[in-house]
């Protein structure tokens, strides 16, 4: 399958952030049209995750009294300058602050074919203080009274915790592939394909005498894991997520209707937390060590492997979970949908089925590495 690039996700935006008295576009974000899930200050909350505002090499990460004027929406296609107003795109846009942040964002539907992109709703980003302006006063009225400040162009805030998706660190202090030159059993007794992120499908046969394809499990550089205990890491995984549901998280859908095994075809155990990302497993903040510390990462691989930090989907959605285009809110525990994707868009809003075990925490870093990997796709 193609690979989701940066500028793929950039198409699928249907909001776009714009900034500075040239409304310079910096970021954006999908939001399904007929959803109420967003809200202004969710928005907010991500791009706090995402950039920074830098001003004459003084770095404010407050993004506290952000307020937006709202442009209205435009096509999909470019138009002139200079054209009449409508309601779409009026002449003084309306500031958005205060309590209207808990608004909801409402974005227009687009074409029910699906062939044409969708409007796009484009969103000033400002600061604003407090003012006894009249609620009705327009963007521009609030920016010539001064309450109302263009921020400077923000810059994209580097966390840690971030690496591509389907890709290893390539740092050596965190990662090693211990088993690439072991030799595989031979004869016709090949393990099936796995998944980028190393999960491992819960339907599989003992009887055909597979084995578990250790080939792209990570470690940590010290520790020295046999290759009978990595399988069996590996298959402890894959048995422990099944103990907890035999249904795939997303659609509800996937239970054998017959007794053994008791999960369908096509449904497979999935890391929240991708193995090949264990070094930032969100281990309590209380434990001791540095990041490169070998107790702190051989704990966050065993949590990595752990039943907390899987959940069930079919080999399809799998997939795209880890492509990072849609996760499931660790509050809420509903699915957001991050690309206007048909596979995908009926689930959007819809309540996961988890087991009760899933560990929250790694939820909000799939949560979180989405918003990112999504929202900040235009910047270098």
């Amino acid at each position: 399958s193609a690979a989701i690039t940066p500028q793929f996700r950039i198409l699928g935006w249907n909001i776009h952030l714009v900034c500075g008295p040239e409304e310079d576009h910096f970021a954006g974000l999908y939001h399904p049209p007929s959803s109420n899930s967003l809200t202004y200050g969710d928005i907010i909350n991500e791009l706090c995750l995402c950039f920074n505002i830098t001003a004459s090499g003084v770095t404010d990460d407050s993004w506290g009294d952000v307020a937006f004027g709202y442009l209205g929406s435009v096509g999909a296609s470019l138009q002139p300058l200079g054209g009449p107003a409508t309601t779409a795109t009026p002449s003084s846009p309306r500031l958005i602050h205060g309590q209207e942040l808990d608004q909801s964002v409402s974005t227009p539907p687009g074409d029910p074919s699906g062939e044409q992109r969708p409007p796009i709703v484009r969103l000033h980003v400002v600061r604003h203080k407090d003012c006894k302006i009249a609620a009705e006063t327009s963007l521009k009225g609030h920016l010539q009274a001064g309450c109302a400040k263009h921020i400077p162009y923000p810059s994209l805030r580097r966390d840690d915790r971030y690496l591509p998706p389907n890709k290893p660190s390539t740092d050596c202090r965190f990662s090693r592939f211990p088993y690439r030159k072991t030799i595989r059993a031979r004869g016709s007794q090949s393990p099936p394909k796995r998944s980028a992120s190393g999960s491992a499908s819960p339907t599989k046969d003992p009887a055909l005498n597979q084995v578990e394809d250790v080939t792209d499990l990570v470690a940590p550089p010290d520790f020295d894991i046999p290759i009978e205990t990595a399988r069996q890491t590996m298959a402890s995984f894959r048995n422990s997520c099944l103990s907890g549901t035999a249904r795939c998280a997303i659609t509800g859908k996937g239970r054998s209707w017959y007794m053994n095994p008791t999960v369908g075809l096509g449904v497979q155990a999935c890391h929240i937390v991708p193995q090949q990302h264990y070094h930032v497993y969100p281990v309590p903040s209380s434990f001791p060590g540095g990041r490169y510390d070998p107790r702190r990462l051989r704990a966050a691989w065993e949590r990595t492997w752990s039943a907390k930090n899987g959940l069930l989907l079919f080999s399809h959605l799998h997939e795209l979970f880890d492509a990072r285009l849609f996760s499931i809110h660790p509050d809420t525990l509903r699915i957001r949908v991050f690309m206007p994707y048909d596979v995908l868009l009926d689930y959007h809003g819809v309540l996961a089925q988890l087991s009760p075990t899933v560990d929250r925490r790694a939820l909000r870093h799939h949560y979180d590495m989405c918003c990112i990997e999504n929202m900040a796709a235009d910047m270098p």
